[in-house]
């Protein structure tokens, strides 16, 4: 039985790899659905962050694909397999000795979102919101921040798979409060099928937030680091990301 139970194990284990092949030379980005950054629509890649990317990648010749995968299960894959990266990733002090940074790409202030239509929230501090449910998409850069500022699973904190599962927690009243920003709300409220206005901005959070990047394996040339993100910096200092958030704005 227990090398039964080993077989069925180890098929288990392929399984879950055989969605993700590198091919040398090609890099693969590992992505979810986080709109307006990066999602898909009519079957291609897109957003604020994958233009961003894709724009570098192509000016500096770099084969490379975009492949959506879970995202607690991509930011293990990227640690451990080289040619890989994660769009778009928080850098946190957490996850910064744990892969290479290209960035800083685009973000926008953090809030706490509640319900339009409860009067009830009374958060000024960031002690207050220890007195509310949040949800938050496991392993995201914010539930380190939460856990610091003494939320718990058990109690105040609730981890979801995605995104809009956080979503969906507090339209069935699981959850009190989640995170977004003036970017991001609109096109997730939207794609859900629920009113732009359902939801408002409650407490910014902007100080515990981080800046998105492409999380890179350690593996990555630094010198064609360095030029991504020297050629960054220029889309940033010649007006370039403007015109591309411009682009996706709601």
């Amino acid at each position: 039985m227990k090398i039964q139970s080993r077989w069925y194990r180890l098929i288990g284990l392929v399984a879950l790899l055989l969605p993700l092949s590198v091919t040398a030379g090609e890099l693969v980005i590992l992505t979810h659905d986080f709109p307006p950054y990066n999602f898909r629509k009519n079957n291609q890649y897109v957003g604020i962050n994958t233009d961003i990317v894709t724009s570098v990648l192509e000016a500096e010749k770099v084969k490379f694909r975009i492949q959506t995968l879970n995202w607690a299960r991509a930011q293990k894959m990227v640690q451990s397999t080289p040619d890989t990266a994660l769009l778009s990733a928080g850098r946190s002090e957490a996850r910064e000795k744990l892969y290479d940074w290209v960035g800083p790409l685009i973000s926008s202030r953090s809030f706490l979102y509640g319900l339009s239509r409860r009067d009830d929230y009374k958060i000024s501090s960031v002690e207050d919101i220890l007195n509310y449910r949040i949800s938050v998409t496991r392993k995201g850069v914010m539930v380190d921040q939460f856990i610091r500022l003494g939320l718990y699973e058990s109690k105040n904190l609730m981890l979801v798979a995605n995104a809009s599962d956080t979503y969906r927690a507090i339209f069935k009243g699981r959850a009190d409060l989640i995170v977004g920003s003036e970017l991001t709300v609109p096109y997730q409220l939207r794609s859900l099928g629920y009113r732009v206005r359902a939801l408002k901005p409650i407490f910014e959070i902007d100080s515990y937030s981080v800046d998105n990047y492409l999380a890179v394996n350690k593996g990555m040339s630094k010198e064609l680091i360095e030029r991504l993100n020297h050629r960054i910096k220029t889309m940033h200092d010649s007006g370039q990301m403007e015109k591309i958030i411009a682009k996706y704005r709601l």
